[in-house]
């Protein structure tokens, strides 16, 4: 089972997060001040630095997932304790963001999870995400269109070479 517990320091905006099963906890933050804004980029890290790990001794993989869109994988910097990742949250809602650790050493797998919810920035109904029929429609107006042009220029040149005769 997982857990988010507040730090007891609710203006640094930083939250406790720990797997139970394996006692690994972290700190979690994301920028700013842990509202991020949908549109805008938002640092997202966990800081193993009170639990005292060391960031060479694990492994790690960052996911975040809202609940209309595909799990993303993040691209990570870690530090000597801290594990960080950017990230354009792309719409207002719910995001379940998630770390996994795993010991290189032991090869023990922890995953730490937090809920953060994006409530400022572009609202869910402005972003919008193109199915395979819209894009199938888009690509036949092109294809239709640069047909069209080219007919066009080879009709063109046709008839001049026939007015030339």
């Amino acid at each position: 089972m997982l857990v988010s517990v507040c730090s007891s320091n609710s203006a640094s905006a930083h939250f406790f997060v720990e797997d139970e099963k394996t006692g690994v906890k972290a700190l979690f933050h994301s920028t700013p001040d842990h509202d991020p804004i949908a549109g805008e980029e938002s640092v997202i890290s966990f800081d193993f630095g009170e639990a005292g790990l060391s960031g060479a001794a694990f492994s790690y993989t960052m996911t975040v997932k809202s609940t209309k869109e595909e799990e993303v994988k993040l691209p990570l910097e870690v530090s000597e304790n801290v594990v960080l990742a950017s990230y354009v949250f792309p719409a207002q809602g719910f995001y379940d963001i998630r770390l996994a650790v795993v010991n290189k050493e032991t090869g023990e797998k922890s995953f730490l999870h937090y809920g953060q919810r994006v409530s400022r920035g572009i609202k869910a109904e402005e972003s919008h995400t193109f199915n395979s029929l819209e894009i199938l429609a888009i690509v036949g107006v092109v294809v239709i269109a640069v047909s069209a042009i080219v007919i066009s220029v080879l009709g063109d040149r046709n008839n001049k070479r026939g007015k030339r005769e």
